[in-house]
């Protein structure tokens, strides 16, 4: 937005989807995005790290930039993420003011627009992603193939994301595990799809 004013819950739903479609991560990470969430690239100028914090054992990891398992939670981004996230932490600077701690240092913080808790500083969570998301559906009638409402959710988008990556490894599991930040077993059980050339030279063999 060209305004001023704070973005709201919807906005920041959106914005949320565009990194999730973009990086692939998982719904928790990114809700708990920090403010210092972007970091220099070491080799390119053009490209930033996003780094995110996974849960482990109920409890957040933080991993070392010099950790060489850092590729599970570390990201290289695009210019067009690093402007959504930028933007974003411009656009809530000014409510950061407002609110201490842990809350200040959320990228997705807003101005409740709910009438218990009207203009109360809030964050994004499952809840509110999930009605944003309908309303994003409703507001824009978003199909899928067969003329549905289409279904949209954080995981979709990273399913989506994994099998890109599968596609520009030239299928290579391995690899696709890896940048996905999981295992292979977890890679081929939830992810990977048989790609339109795989069933074709499937059905040139069975026949």
């Amino acid at each position: 937005t060209d305004n001023d004013d704070p973005l709201d819950g919807f906005v920041l739903t959106c914005c949320l989807l565009a990194v999730a479609l973009r990086t692939g991560r998982n719904t928790t990470p990114l809700l708990e995005m920090t403010t210092d969430c972007l970091r220099d690239h070491p080799l390119k100028e053009n490209r930033k790290l996003l780094v995110v914090f996974k849960r482990r054992g109920g409890k957040s990891h933080v991993v070392s930039l010099r950790s060489p398992e850092e590729i599970e939670t570390i990201t290289t981004v695009l210019p067009d993420v690093v402007t959504i996230i930028e933007q974003v932490i411009a656009k809530t600077e000014g409510i950061r003011k407002r609110v201490n701690g842990e809350q200040r240092q959320n990228v997705w913080i807003y101005p409740s627009a709910r009438r218990k808790d009207y203009g109360a500083i809030t964050s994004l969570n499952d809840l509110t992603i999930c009605q944003n998301i309908k309303r994003l559906i409703d507001k824009y009638n978003l199909q899928d193939a067969d003329g549905s409402p289409i279904q949209i959710n954080v995981s979709r988008l990273r399913a989506t994301f994994i099998n890109r990556l599968w596609k520009l490894s030239g299928n290579d599991p391995i690899i696709t595990a890896k940048l996905g930040g999981h295992t292979l077993k977890v890679s081929n059980d939830h992810y990977l799809q048989s790609t339109p050339e795989m069933q074709r030279d499937h059905k040139f063999m069975g026949d």
